[in-house]
């Protein structure tokens, strides 16, 4: 009797039940035969849970890269927007105009952007210096720590030869022009010259590299129309001579 009972009884049918996002998941795994079929009528299996099945329509998944690739599009439109506007603030005055960019505008941006274009603008022709002194044989030896990718420097990692520029600016500035003299010669040996007058000037950086008797020359770089015709880059223009007393 009990078989009959259980033969004549019909499997409850499976109910579905709401998945993640409110989409349909099934409790039974399907088969990779039901997933092929069911990617055959546009149809994709997610799993949402260890053994349970989300079902997606190929519609809904497509749709979600285009709208992902606007997302990408817009933010970096907006971006480009922000770097032009910022641009043209920082340049000269021209013919080109554009909407909304009025004297307000050129007036807040380098309270935004206070790096300003001019940061990489910087004249190509402006001047070098290197500072030498002679040492007990009367060669012409450099001080200046630079370059500073230079192997002395650890090939950059040594900052020292970055707080050298500091500290000739600041021992320069107590000089006015005519302190400096004209270079018989474009080579810097032919600048350092002994029967030069030394101007004395004191040197209160708490960790100084220049110190006693110091030539400083300045570089200009050769015209770029004649580049190949020179062997050197820059040539000598002036000298100072100068002894210099280090506080520290």
């Amino acid at each position: 009797m009990t078989g009959r009972c259980g033969a004549g009884r019909q499997p409850a049918p499976h109910r579905p039940h709401p998945g993640p996002r409110g989409r349909l998941s099934s409790s039974r795994p399907r088969s990779a035969g039901s997933a092929g079929n069911a990617g055959a009528q546009g149809v994709q299996l997610r799993i949402s849970t260890p053994g349970k099945f989300t079902v997606v329509r190929a519609s809904t998944a497509a749709a979600e890269l285009p709208l992902s690739r606007a997302r990408s599009l817009a933010v970096g439109a907006v971006i480009a927007l922000l770097a032009l506007y910022a641009i043209h603030a920082q340049l000269p005055p021209s013919a080109v105009r554009l909407p909304g960019a009025g004297q307000e505008l050129r007036a807040q941006a380098p309270r935004v952007f206070p790096q300003g274009w001019a940061f990489f603008t910087k004249s190509p022709r402006d001047p070098s210096f290197q500072i030498h002194r002679l040492d007990e044989a009367g060669d012409v030896v450099m001080a200046s720590l630079t370059p500073h990718s230079s192997p002395h420097n650890a090939f950059g990692f040594d900052r020292q030869s970055r707080t050298q520029g500091t500290e000739y600016a600041l021992l320069l500035a107590e000089f006015p022009l005519d302190a400096w003299r004209d270079c018989e010669t474009a080579e810097v040996e032919g600048c350092v010259d002994p029967s030069l007058p030394a101007r004395p000037v004191v040197n209160d950086v708490p960790s100084p590299t220049l110190c006693g008797d110091l030539f400083v020359i300045a570089l200009e770089p050769q015209p770029w129309a004649w580049r190949d015709l020179v062997d050197d880059t820059h040539r000598a223009e002036r000298v100072l001579r100068i002894d210099v007393e280090c506080l520290a």
